[in-house]
């Protein structure tokens, strides 16, 4: 079977050609094309191409904090073995899918478990503008967490784009997992 770049098109028919694969595999792929038809490889320079017509470059969503009271939520765990008992720490980090304008203050992290004062994350999916809620489903021999979430190789470029987390261990087999909620100040 012979490709239809074998035979010589005519000019409509390359346009045409090309600007299906361009709407079905983008332009890495036209751009192959074309090198196979009449535009040769490195022959098209900046006065021939219309500038408007390439369009705007892609923002890149991942480094545009999310809006103050919009929330993220996600997953965390952390175990280890200690056969010596009490003693130690469990660490773990969350990094936010799209980071914070600010971080959120270490004492506005909290660990739902041992705080007693709820109002600030009232339930799975849940937490007050300005506060990260751990929603602790599953634990076994540690203590309450504890959080760093404004040291600043935690930022990128001033914007927060995670916490580290850690649990004091009270005994043997620690872990400790669930979910939390983060929303921005």
């Amino acid at each position: 079977m012979k490709s239809i770049l074998q035979h010589r098109p005519s000019p409509a028919m390359v346009v045409a050609v090309i600007a299906l694969v361009v709407a079905m595999g983008g332009t890495a792929v036209a751009g192959s094309l074309i090198n196979g038809a009449d535009i040769k490889k490195n022959t098209v320079t900046g006065k021939q191409v219309k500038e408007p017509s390439l369009g705007a470059v892609p923002k890149a969503k991942n480094l545009t904090p999310i809006k103050s009271g919009q929330s993220m939520s996600g997953t965390f765990g952390a175990g280890g073995a200690n056969s010596t008992g009490a003693g130690g720490f469990l660490g773990t980090s969350i990094t936010y899918a799209r980071p914070l304008a600010t971080p959120i203050p270490n004492e506005q992290v909290k660990d739902i478990r041992k705080d007693t004062n709820t109002n600030k994350c009232k339930g799975p999916g849940k937490a007050a503008p300005g506060f990260l809620c751990l929603y602790n489903e599953q634990y076994n021999n540690v203590d309450h967490g504890y959080a760093y979430s404004d040291e600043r190789y935690l930022q990128v470029n001033g914007k927060s784009v995670g916490v580290i987390l850690f649990w004091d261990v009270l005994g043997d087999a620690p872990y400790v997992g669930g979910t939390w909620t983060v929303t921005a100040p």
